[in-house]
């Protein structure tokens, strides 16, 4: 019973320097419901308000000569839904969503990659905004204190049936009344 700890620690796993190819912590499931179910669930109840940098869920992978290492890979077999789902509708003035790559040379830091070979129509990235009111809203914006390109699209189309192809298409309707 951990619930009168103030500054200890309730679950530790010590795993030693010994560990090779194990796990430190294997959960598993078989259950085939179709109920809506957590596997597992972080809940912080109590009002955490003020200017400490309290977190749900930390990860702290601290080894840096492994290019195959990854301090959070989620693998998912499902083929409709979202395999990554971040509710972040209470937010104001913070970002849903933060990235910080200050060590940066030639790596990236954010890197979407597809090779579907599928026909259809489908998007690597897309970014909506619903609500017509929100009139001071910017769909994209790019800062760029340094470098040489703020934007670069570097688009190579192979196809060989004759039809239109774009590099950027850009697509501006105003419907309302100046």
């Amino acid at each position: 019973d951990a619930d009168q700890i103030t500054t200890g620690t309730a679950l530790d796993i010590g795993m030693g320097t010994t560990r090779t190819t194990g796990t430190g912590f294997f959960m598993r499931d078989d259950g085939t419901s179709d109920s809506a179910g957590n596997l597992l669930w972080i809940y912080q109840a109590g009002n955490r308000a003020g200017s400490a940098a309290s977190t749900g869920l930390k990860i702290d992978f601290n080894t840096v000569a492994n290019a195959n290492a990854r301090a959070l890979k989620i693998g998912s077999a499902q083929t409709t839904g979202k395999v990554v789902d971040i509710d972040a509708c209470s937010i104001t003035t913070g970002d849903g969503l933060y990235i910080e790559a200050d060590d940066l040379t030639t790596g990236r830091g954010l890197y979407v990659k597809s090779n579907s070979d599928d026909r259809g129509a489908h998007y690597l990235a897309s970014i909506r905004q619903d609500n017509v009111a929100a009139i001071e809203s910017t769909g994209l914006k790019v800062q760029m204190d340094g470098g040489y390109q703020g934007i670069y699209v570097d688009h190579n189309y192979a196809g060989t049936a004759a039809q239109t192809t774009y590099g950027m298409k850009v697509d501006f309707d105003k419907t309302g009344a100046s």
